[in-house]
């Protein structure tokens, strides 16, 4: 007697729909955070040429790291969503904790790091730039670098977000901050002929707003995951460990993607 299979229905956990409402606020926001570096571009030809130069070259930098900071967040939502999916959400609010710690750490280290070899940066991975250029970098640099911290806190709180399917808040979050940006680089250049720093400054508010901001609402005790307010924190390595097994890869793709790009 022929058996016949027995074929299960397949269900769907998303929907097309829910998928759309997810990823279309991921994009726009990470359009706005990129935006942030290229309207600094658009704003400072008012100043000159060689403000125009210098920007553009600190935001090839600056970008390079928002790719690895966001690499590096989707490591950790990765696998505090792993943990949610399991119902284990002591674990996964532990996930999310050693991301913001971690990343904070690093990006602080990485901050050090620039200011100590900006001489390199500004006479050797530039190449041949005019002293006006480098003038120019130079003071966008100084300003902008202290902003790497809290680009590295704002990726992470809005990977926390992400995970728990609220895409739509770190959007709004980047939209008010580049709404700010602007009119803070118009008033500082247009206004107050600051120059480079007209620029500068701004973006150097505005990301230090979205990572306030962010980090603040992700306290939130009420949330499924949140961040606990304490100044103590023990790094716990094997967490860790997995987070960096999918970051660090995926951050290697998307910086060596972006620098041959951008060749």
């Amino acid at each position: 007697m022929e058996q016949k299979s027995l074929v299960l229905p397949t269900t769907k956990l998303f929907t097309n729909r829910d998928l759309f409402t997810l990823f279309l606020p991921l994009i726009i926001e990470q359009f706005l955070e990129y935006l942030v570096g290229l309207a600094d571009s658009i704003m400072v030809a008012y100043v000159g040429e060689s403000a125009v130069s210098g920007v553009s070259l600190v935001d090839f930098v600056m970008a390079l790291l928002i790719s690895l900071f966001a690499a590096l967040a989707t490591g950790g939502a990765v696998i505090a969503g792993q943990y949610m999916g399991r119902k284990q959400l002591e674990e996964s609010r532990e996930a999310a904790n050693q991301l913001v710690w971690f990343a904070g750490a690093v990006s602080v280290i990485i901050m050090v790091i620039i200011y100590l070899i900006k001489p390199l940066i500004l006479n050797g991975l530039f190449g041949q730039i005019t002293d006006e250029v480098r003038r120019d970098a130079n003071t966008y640099l100084m300003i902008t670098a202290i902003s790497i911290p809290f680009l590295a806190l704002y990726n992470a709180g809005a990977a926390i977000f992400r995970t728990m399917g609220n895409a739509k808040l770190p959007m709004k979050v980047m939209l008010a901050m580049n709404i700010a940006h602007a009119a803070g680089n118009a008033i500082l250049i247009y206004g107050f002929h600051f120059g480079v720093a007209g620029v500068a400054i701004p973006t150097l508010l505005s990301r230090i707003a979205a990572a306030a901001i962010i980090i603040t609402v992700a306290f939130n005790t009420k949330q499924s995951i949140y961040i606990k307010k304490s100044l103590k924190h023990k790094f716990n390595w094997a967490m860790i460990k997995k987070i960096l097994g999918i970051g660090v890869p995926y951050g290697l793709e998307n910086g060596l993607s972006f620098m041959q790009f951008n060749r």
